[in-house]
C-alpha cells in the first residue's frame, strides 16, 4: 500500500517536470450534478470519460461557471449551501451557507458576483467570487425559481414562482437592491435575454401558457405572447432575432420573432419537452424530450425538426461545447450522459455518471505549467480534500 502511494506521487512529480517546459493549454470539462448521489461527475471532453467525482453537500441541483472557467458553483438544494469547485484541481475549496433550498444561479459577465435564488427563504444571496463569501442577501418574491443577468451586467431578473400574481424582481447589480417588481403571468418559470440586453422574455408556466416581454429600459411588460401549454424553458438565438419556447404539455416549441414579439412558427417535437440549447452559430436548436427519451434537432433557418436522436432515459438537461461540435445530454433515469456529434446528429458516446443527473455545464479551463503541476500533485495524492472550508452567510 505504501509503495503504491509512493509510486503515484513519484509519477506525478516526474510528469510535472515535463509539464513545466510546456505552454499553457485550454481544454474543456463537463460538470454533471447528481442529485441523489450528492456528487459532481467531471467529464473530460477530449476522451468523453469521467476523470473525477467530487463530493458536495446534499441535493446538488444547479450550476454556475465563472466566465474565466476557474470556478464552478454548485447549489445544494437540501443543505442550503453552495459548493465552490476549483476546476484546475476538481476539489471543493469552500462551502458557503446561503438560504433555504438554493436552486438557481446567475453570474455577472465580469465574473465578480454570483447570485443564488433561495426558494424557501424567498431571497437571493450575493456571493463575491474573489472571497467566496456572501456579501448581501436580497429579499424578493415568493419561491424564486429562476435568475437571469443581462449581458451588460447591469441587472438581475428573478422569477418569483409562487407569487400571486406572478412577479419578477429586478435587482440593480451596482447596489444589489431590488429596484422594480414587475407583474407577469402566473408561475413565471424561466428566462431568455436578448444579446443586446434590451428585452427579457419570461415563460409563465400555465395552461394556456404565455411569455411576458419586459423592456429592460423601463422594466415594464410591453407584450404578452400566447404560447403552448406549460412553457418550461426558453432560449434566444445568438443574433437575438428569435426566442424558442419549450411547451412541456403540448409537445411543441413556439418560435417568437423578437422584432414583432409574435409567434412565427410552432414546431412539433417529442413527448414532454423540458430543456433546450442553441448552438453558438445559431443554426441549430436541440430540445430534450423527457418522456420519449430523445432529442429533437431544429434547423433555425426553416424552423423544422431535421433529426430525432435517441438518448438515455428521461433527458433533462443539455449543454453545448463552445465550438458547437458536441451536445451533452443528462439522462436522469438512466444515470448517464449522451454525447451527440452535431456534424452527424448521432450519439457517439454514453458516459455513466452518478445517480439522478439533474444539470450539467461546460467549463473551458486554462492551465499554465505551474498550475498543471499543482493540479497533478493533488490529483495523484492519496488524500483528496472534498468538502472545503465552510463560510456562513451574513
Amino acid at each position: 500500500m505504501q509503495f503504491s502511494i509512493f509510486f503515484r506521487i513519484l509519477t506525478a512529480i516526474l510528469c510535472s517536470f515535463t509539464l513545466l517546459s510546456e505552454a499553457a493549454i485550454d481544454y474543456q470539462k463537463v460538470y454533471v450534478v447528481n442529485l441523489i448521489s450528492g456528487d459532481v461527475s467531471v467529464i473530460n471532453t477530449a476522451e468523453d470519460k469521467v476523470t473525477d467525482t467530487v463530493d458536495v453537500d446534499i441535493g446538488p441541483i444547479a450550476f454556475a461557471v465563472t466566465p474565466d472557467g476557474k470556478k464552478v458553483y454548485v447549489a445544494n438544494l437540501y443543505s442550503g449551501t453552495v459548493s465552490v469547485i476549483d476546476t484546475a484541481t476538481d476539489t471543493v475549496t469552500k462551502t458557503v451557507d446561503v438560504g433555504m433550498n438554493p436552486a438557481a444561479f446567475a453570474v455577472t459577465p465580469d465574473g465578480t458576483k454570483v447570485y443564488v435564488a433561495n426558494q424557501l427563504s424567498n431571497n437571493v444571496s450575493v456571493i463575491d467570487t474573489a472571497t467566496d463569501m456572501v456579501t448581501k442577501t436580497v429579499d424578493v418574491g415568493i419561491f424564486p425559481i429562476a435568475l437571469a443577468v443581462t449581458p451588460d451586467g447591469k441587472k438581475v431578473y428573478v422569477a418569483n414562482g409562487n407569487s400571486d400574481p406572478g412577479t419578477v424582481s429586478v435587482i440593480d447589480t451596482a447596489t444589489d437592491a431590488v429596484i422594480e417588481t414587475v407583474d407577469v403571468g402566473m408561475n413565471p418559470r424561466a428566462f431568455a435575454v436578448t444579446p443586446d440586453s434590451t428585452k427579457v422574455y419570461v415563460a409563465n408556466n400555465n395552461d394556456p401558457g404565455s411569455v411576458s416581454v419586459i423592456n429592460t429600459a423601463t422594466d415594464a411588460v410591453i407584450e404578452t405572447v400566447l404560447v403552448g401549454s406549460f412553457p418550461v424553458a426558453l432560449a434566444a438565438t445568438p443574433d437575438g432575432t428569435k426566442v424558442y419556447v419549450v411547451n412541456s404539455a403540448s409537445n411543441n416549441v413556439n418560435v417568437i420573432n423578437t422584432a414583432t414579439d409574435m409567434v412565427d412558427a410552432t414546431i412539433p417535437v417529442g413527448t414532454s419537452p423540458f430543456a433546450l440549447a442553441a448552438t453558438p452559430d445559431g443554426t441549430r436548436v436541440y430540445v430534450a424530450n423527457q418522456d420519449s427519451n430523445n432529442v429533437s434537432v431544429i434547423n433555425t433557418a426553416t424552423d423544422a425538426v431535421i433529426e430525432t436522436v435517441g438518448v438515455g432515459d428521461r433527458p433533462t438537461a443539455l449543454a453545448v461545447t463552445p465550438d458547437g461540435t458536441r451536445i451533452y445530454v443528462a439522462n436522469q433515469d438512466s444515470n448517464n450522459v449522451s454525447v451527440i456529434n452535431t456534424a452527424t446528429d448521432a450519439v457517439i458516446e454514453t458516459v455513466l455518471v452518478g445517480t439522478f443527473p439533474a444539470a450539467l455545464a461546460i467549463a473551458t479551463v486554462t492551465l499554465d505549467p505551474v498550475t498543471r503541476v499543482i493540479a497533478d500533485l493533488i490529483r495523484y495524492s492519496p488524500i483528496k480534500i472534498q468538502k472545503g472550508i465552510r463560510f456562513k452567510s451574513n
